[in-house]
This record gives C-alpha cells, sequence and structure tokens, in this order.
C-alpha cells in the first residue's frame, strides 16, 4: 500500500501537496524521504491529512521546505486553504476510493470526498 502521494502543484505559493495516504505511520516518518530541488523558489508544501485527523480543521497543515529542500518541521501551520485546493486533494482522494472507503473517516465524510 502507498503510504503518501506527492503532487506537484502550478500555484505561486506552494511546491505542491502531499496526501496522507497511512493514517498509522508518523507525519515525520511519512515526509522525512521527501526532498525538493532546492533551486526552487517556492517554499512551502502542503499536507493533507484527511486520512489521518479526519475532514476538520486540521486537515491540512503547511510546512516551510529549507535551502535544502528539505521539509522543515518547526513551521507548521494548520490552514483553511480554498475551494480550488479543496477539491484538488478531493481529487486526489478519489484517485484512491479504495483507501478512503476503509479509512476510519465516518460514512458521511467519506461520501462528501467521494461525491457519492
Amino acid at each position: 500500500m502507498k503510504k503518501l502521494i506527492l503532487h506537484h502543484m502550478a500555484d505561486s505559493t506552494y511546491i505542491g501537496m502531499v496526501t496522507i495516504l497511512d493514517y498509522e505511520i508518523s507525519l515525520k516518518k511519512s515526509l522525512v524521504e521527501i526532498s525538493f530541488p532546492p533551486e526552487e523558489s517556492k517554499r512551502k508544501i502542503i499536507v493533507d491529512l484527511a486520512l489521518k485527523c479526519g475532514v476538520n480543521q486540521y486537515r491540512f497543515v503547511v510546512f516551510d521546505i529549507s535551502a535544502a529542500g528539505k521539509v522543515m518541521w518547526n513551521t507548521s501551520e494548520y490552514i483553511v486553504p480554498n475551494n480550488d485546493i479543496v477539491n484538488v486533494a478531493n481529487m486526489y482522494l478519489k484517485e484512491n476510493k479504495e483507501i478512503v472507503l476503509n479509512s476510519m473517516l465516518p460514512t458521511i465524510k467519506k461520501k462528501e470526498i467521494l461525491n457519492v
């Protein structure tokens, strides 16, 4: 089973989005091996924690990316993104429908994400 999915974004602020698919593994363990090009001018990454924390105010967290291209753990900030970002995040989760259906999310939240 995939632990996460990294999606690059065409956004002025964010390098991309990471969707966490495995709710059992720690966030730090999930992201420690990811690195980004040092020359990248956008220095933030959005992490979608829907399957780990639920569809609530803790779903999306943003981290800064260091000059070396690594996630800076002490920079986390929960955000409420715009609808476009939420729709993109839901689209990535729909691509992993079986994982969503077997997740700990309440049925109503699963349907909300999958538009069932």
